[in-house]
């Protein structure tokens, strides 16, 4: 397809659309209904996955910043003890959180940064959801440490959201949504199969072992844990891959293994794909040192943007009524 647009993937409709706008818990056969959201916004939501998540057919309301002024918290810096990389130098979690101003507790939105990046390059991922209701961490860790480390201190993180005064009272954790780019989305389904909270996955543009970074002590695939998330719980999963992502993503860890992880476990799934896309365009800032290694697609970097946050906003109000 030559559009700079996204698509659903033809296989996937029949059994998608059917449940766009419902429970989502309710698919993958099991006959357990749940109750439907109502009433105009979610009208609105399946209406527009019944005629396909291009940025065309978005509800109005979906492209636009929500109703909600947001409120950036201080930054939290967390001490977690010394780095395992090198004992002599303290590791540091660090904490964004964006939150509606309300003060009140909200659905939580756990944001993963792709690897070596800054969460702050998603900056306006957390103002957008944020203004629709959500409390969104952005997290960051001051030392890479492998996949089974990150992930241990991403659930120290939701623990924080649910224990912490500082944040507790903007956090609902009992609707507990994980997000990330690349490694982020990796890193967010190895968590999903261990955090029985998690209610649910959005995934942008995956990325899971390969040549580049084979499997091995500490860096294990996510794609079992995402088959099993999916298997166990119907976990919901949204899935955007940008089409263009070759030069650094290989066919063997790219989203359609995402897509296959999470329909083999009969998930609930929606894909989405940006045909004039890469692997980076849908950060908040070009970064030079990384755009050696990838070039971008005819789409714009803010129409990347603008389509691929529609899309998480339209899957989340379609989990929780």
């Amino acid at each position: 397809l030559n559009s700079p647009t996204c698509l659903l993937t033809p296989a996937m409709r029949a059994t998608i659309h059917p449940r766009a706008h419902a429970a989502w818990h309710r698919a993958g056969g099991n006959g357990a209904a749940g109750p439907l959201p109502s009433g105009p916004k979610y009208r609105a939501v399946a209406a527009a996955a019944q005629a396909g998540p291009g940025s065309a057919s978005a509800p109005r309301f979906a492209q636009q910043q929500g109703p909600q002024p947001v409120t950036t918290l201080p930054v939290l810096k967390v001490a977690v003890g010394p780095s395992p990389n090198d004992p002599t130098m303290p590791l540091e979690l660090q904490l964004e959180v964006l939150t509606p101003q309300s003060g009140r507790a909200c659905p939580v939105v756990i944001f993963t940064p792709g690897f070596l990046l800054n969460s702050s390059l998603y900056r306006s991922y957390a103002r957008r959801l944020a203004s629709w209701g959500y409390t969104v961490l952005l997290w960051d860790l001051s030392d890479v440490l492998d996949d089974t480390l990150s992930c241990a201190y991403m659930k120290q993180a939701i623990d924080m959201c649910a224990k912490d005064p500082r944040l507790r009272q903007y956090c609902n954790c009992s609707k507990l949504l994980l997000m990330g780019h690349s490694r982020g989305a990796k890193l967010s389904c190895l968590l999903a199969e261990q955090e029985p909270r998690v209610q649910g996955l959005c995934l942008i543009d995956p990325v899971d072992n390969s040549s580049f970074g084979p499997s091995g002590v500490g860096y294990p695939s996510s794609l079992p844990a995402l088959q099993a998330a999916a298997s166990k719980r119907q976990l919901p999963v949204l899935i955007v891959g940008a089409a263009l992502n070759t030069d650094v993503v290989p066919p063997e860890a790219n989203w359609r293994r995402f897509v296959a992880a999470a329909a083999a476990g009969r998930a609930p799934t929606w894909e989405v794909v940006l045909n004039g896309c890469s692997h980076l365009q849908f950060l908040d800032k070009q970064q030079p040192l990384f755009a050696l290694f990838s070039n971008n697609g005819p789409t714009p970097d803010d129409v990347v943007r603008q389509i691929t946050q529609v899309r998480p906003l339209l899957f989340f109000l379609s989990l929780f009524s």
